[in-house]
């Protein structure tokens, strides 16, 4: 994926190691490009794959993109670290929440 380095980019880039981590960022399917089935193929977390040529053709500028990417992996439960007790209720050092304890 192309992220720019910046804050946001940074905070991007962790979200999809944890994803990559997770095995939520690709999966097994029908390629959209050659039409063969059983290949790795993007999982629904969009990822910009040029440097250019903005939303058309999967590049920058685009200025929603993080936003994008944060809720596309909300939707599978990535979070950054110090955002996971905000939505599921647990540390990310994976202790237990205070109302299990």
């Amino acid at each position: 994926a192309y992220i720019p380095l910046v804050a946001e980019g940074k905070r991007a880039i962790k979200l999809l190691e944890k994803g990559f981590q997770r095995g939520e960022l690709f999966t097994v399917g029908r390629s959209l490009t050659t039409g063969a089935d059983n290949q790795v193929v993007w999982g629904s977390v969009h990822m910009k794959t040029r440097p250019q040529g903005g939303i058309p053709a999967h590049g920058w500028p685009d200025p929603n993109y993080f936003e994008r990417l944060k809720a596309e992996c909300a939707a599978k439960m990535i979070f950054l670290d110090e955002e996971e007790e905000q939505y599921m209720g647990v540390a990310a050092s994976g202790s237990k929440p205070n109302s299990l304890i």
